[in-house]
C-alpha cells in the first residue's frame, strides 16, 4: 500500500491575535422573504435570482441564478427571471415567446412587454404564457 505524505502547513494559528486582520470573515446570511410554487407544489425560496424556463441557461447578467425548468409547451427555454433585491421582488420577461402577465391582488392584470421588469408582491400569480406560478411569503 503506498504511503501518502503529508500535507505541508502553511502557517499554524496558536493565538488568536495572532489571527490575520485580512481573514475571511463570515457574511451575514439574509433570508428572503419569497418563495415561487409551481402548479405541481414545488417550492423555490428566492433568496437571490431564479431563472425560469422549458430548459433554462444561465444568462451574463445572472451568472449564479439558480435555474428552475418548467415543463410546458408555453413556457418558453428561458422565459423568465425572479429576482430578490434590496428586500423587493422582481419579475423579467427575458423576450419570451407567449409573455407574462402578472395578477397581483386587488389590482388589474398587467401584461410584461418584451424585457420589461415589475416589482411584485405576495400572493401574486404571474403567468409564464398559460403556466401558472405563484408568489408567495416563506
Amino acid at each position: 500500500m503506498p504511503v501518502v505524505p503529508p500535507l505541508p502547513v502553511v502557517r499554524q494559528i496558536r493565538d488568536p491575535d495572532d489571527y490575520p486582520a485580512e481573514a475571511t470573515q463570515l457574511a451575514p446570511r439574509t433570508e428572503s422573504p419569497w418563495t415561487l410554487a409551481l402548479p405541481d407544489g414545488t417550492r423555490y425560496s428566492i433568496a437571490t435570482t431564479l431563472i425560469v424556463g422549458r430548459a433554462p441557461v444561465l444568462l451574463p447578467q445572472w451568472p449564479d441564478g439558480l435555474l428552475v425548468a418548467a415543463d410546458h409547451i408555453a413556457v418558453s427555454k428561458t422565459h423568465a427571471v425572479f429576482e430578490f433585491s434590496q428586500g423587493r421582488l422582481f419579475v423579467n420577461d427575458l423576450g419570451s415567446t407567449n409573455g407574462i402577465t402578472v395578477r397581483q391582488p386587488g389590482a388589474e392584470p398587467i401584461d410584461l412587454e418584451p424585457h420589461q421588469r415589475l416589482e411584485v408582491t405576495t400572493t401574486t400569480d404571474v403567468e409564464l404564457g398559460t403556466f401558472v406560478v405563484r408568489i408567495g411569503r416563506a
